[in-house]
Order: C-alpha cells, then structure tokens, then sequence
C-alpha cells in the first residue's frame, strides 16, 4: 500500500481512455482524427498538484470500468528507487526503454550503476508474463543482463525486430519507413521534429505490434 500511495500521490500517473475515428475535412483535405471520449488524467493529476486526500486519487482509480484494457505509465527518476516502487505497483504485463542518460539524475543517484539499476527495475520487478522492449543503439540497453523477452528496435543496429530507416524531415513532418523480419515495410508519418523522436515512435510501433 505504501507503494501504491506512493505512486498516486506524487509521481506521474496517466491513464488511457476511448477514442474514437471520424474523418473530418480540413482545407479542402479529408484527414483521419481521433477524438479523446475520456481520460482521467487531469482529474488524477488535479489530485496530484493538490495533494489533498489521498484516497481520492484511489477512489478514481477504482472507478475505471471493465473498458479501460490499457494503463500508461512514464515512470520518472526524480528520487532514489522511484522506478522501482512504481514497477512493484503496477506490475507491468510490458515495459519500454528508449534509453538510458547517466548524466542525467547522477546527484540523485550518484552513481551511474544505482540510476541503471533503478531505470531497469521493471526486469527484476516482474511476473512470468513481462516482457521488454528496448532500443539496442542504447550502448547500455544493448549490454544489459536483462532476464524478460526482449523485442528491440534501432535505426543504426540492423540486427534490431524493428528498425527505422529511410529518414527524412519534411518541415514539421518526419518520415521514416520500419523494417522488420517478419513482414514488408512500413511507412511512417508523424508531425514532430527531431530523428530522436524516430525512437519513441518505434518504440510505440513495437508495442503495438505485440
């Protein structure tokens, strides 16, 4: 319970809720949207901010109805063990690492070993089930004992389940294809700058593979 508390009350929660489709006409253009039905994200991160009662935050957590099939969660670094108390409280079917910065954190931490131990906690805090997902250009990913299944991506390491190439930056719109071993290519468009922002993508587009 100390964890769960824990976890609700000072760190970032985010919880997925429906979307639905539609087509709407911009300009001229028919375009594929996505409506957001419901999310209780700023209702829980009000809570959060506030932090008032407790057990309201646990009261809106009980609330989410048989619908709801996916939690999302990014666990932060901000204090010793914090990855940690949040893998012992979800107990994660999946988790995702794009990579992992030691000079980031470092005077939390102190030593870049307790801030990969921690960023990894999710490996060791795991049921039979859980699998990882990481990006193997991360030097440090790509060498880590990691005890779950592993499905990987990259751009630079071929040897990856998926990888980005082909990458190009159209203005605001970035464009790559993913290359995989079981199937034909895939061609990817997202309205965001940036080759990193190839990484979380690919990361995303394993998860949802799987």
């Amino acid at each position: 319970l100390l964890y769960f508390y824990k976890s609700l009350a000072n760190y970032n929660l985010y919880l997925i809720g429906k979307y639905e489709s539609y087509t709407a006409e911009v300009d001229g253009k028919k375009t594929l949207k996505k409506e957001k039905i419901l999310t209780l994200e700023e209702k829980i991160n009000h809570l959060r901010k506030a932090r008032s009662n407790i057990m309201k935050v646990n009261q809106w957590i009980l609330r989410i109805d048989p619908s709801y099939t996916i939690h999302v969660q990014e666990c932060g670094a901000e204090t010793i063990d914090l990855v940690k108390s949040s893998a012992r409280v979800i107990d994660a079917d999946g988790f995702g690492i794009t990579n992992i910065d030691t000079s980031q954190h470092i005077a939390t931490y102190e030593t870049a070993e307790n801030l990969i131990a921690d960023k990894t906690s999710f490996d060791r805090v795991r049921n039979e089930n859980t699998y990882g997902i990481i990006n193997i250009d991360d030097e440090i990913l790509r060498n880590h004992p990691f005890e779950s299944p592993l499905i990987t991506f990259a751009i630079e390491d071929e040897s990856a389940d998926y990888v980005g190439k082909n990458i190009v930056q159209n203005g605001e719109l970035l464009e790559f294809d993913v290359y995989s071993k079981a199937e034909d290519p895939v061609h990817i468009k997202i309205h965001i700058i940036g080759k990193h922002n190839v990484y979380n993508a690919l990361l995303v587009f394993a998860f949802a593979k799987k």
